[in-house]
């Protein structure tokens, strides 16, 4: 269309979101992905008024289209992978690679949160002059539902008393503009790779990065934590999300699906989460 053509639609409603929904029929058709519908209907929403009034025929479409095509969530990180996971990391020395991987299941972030951190942005107990701190918080600038009336700041917690030793040993040193993590997002995916094939994970299960704040979640579920707290953690706006998310993947786990060997191996790591976090912050202190 041409500017004139655009603003002459735009100024009627109706034709608008009509146009709008042929659109995602278009994509459906064309086997799309819905994730761009319904990006591109929360846009319009947002940015001209007049069309809020009639804008539910857009979403009615998107209504249709999940139950054609059901939302698949990303496989949750079953807890004593993610233990198991760190401490291998710690007895190779990957460190920061631990440190902002603890972090992130610890916190139930998205992983891109504190691998684009820099130490400012964290703050530990010895930054708030407090030997007997336990818990830290992460800043997180510009966050994915930031203009979706969340704040274009947000941060997180983490209040696991032995994550808190070992991300106060892992960061505490770096200069105020260094980043958590010091290499690429790739490179901490190669890590990840590396120790899942460690661990005889195959990449057919497809446990990746993006599934950590979804497992932090779940373990703080299973765990017992108030669903309020974990809508706080998670800065989630509406409680009936997290309620339809947790029931549909608490009872999920990749786990029945490993072998005998693999599941051994991550047993016996897990178990020594704890005692590798302390010793690591422990050895660093003395």
């Amino acid at each position: 269309m041409s500017v004139e053509a655009f603003e002459s639609v735009s100024a009627c409603p109706v034709l608008f979101v009509s146009l709008l929904r042929a659109f995602g029929s278009v994509l459906f058709k064309e086997r799309k992905s819905l994730a761009i519908f319904r990006q591109l209907v929360a846009h319009v929403q947002r940015t001209f008024i007049l069309v809020r009034p009639v804008i539910s025929i857009a979403w009615q479409l998107i209504d249709k289209w999940e139950i054609v095509e059901p939302l698949q969530h990303r496989t949750p990180m079953p807890e004593p992978v993610y233990r198991a996971m760190v401490v291998l990391a710690i007895n190779i020395g990957w460190h920061r690679w631990a440190g902002n991987t603890v972090i992130s299941f610890e916190g139930c972030s998205r992983p891109g949160e504190p691998l684009k951190a820099v130490r400012s942005d964290l703050l530990l107990p010895s930054d708030m002059l407090l030997d007997d701190g336990n818990c830290i918080f992460l800043k997180v600038r510009k966050p994915k539902p930031g203009k979706r009336g969340k704040g274009l700041v947000q941060h997180f917690k983490v209040d696991n008393p032995s994550a808190v030793k070992f991300c106060e040993f892992v960061f505490k040193d770096l200069t105020s503009t260094e980043k958590l993590y010091p290499a690429s997002p790739s490179t901490y995916r190669l890590r990840w790779d590396r120790l899942l094939e460690m661990l005889g994970v195959p990449k057919t299960l497809k446990l990746t990065p993006g599934g950590m704040r979804g497992g932090g979640a779940v373990a703080a579920y299973k765990k017992g934590k108030p669903l309020t707290e974990i809508l706080w953690q998670m800065r989630i706006k509406h409680l009936t999300t997290l309620e339809s998310y947790l029931q549909e993947v608490a009872a999920e786990s990749i786990l029945p699906q490993l072998s005998e060997t693999s599941r051994g191996k991550i047993k016996t790591l897990s178990s020594l989460f704890e005692v590798s976090l302390t010793s690591a912050a422990a050895v660093a202190a003395a």
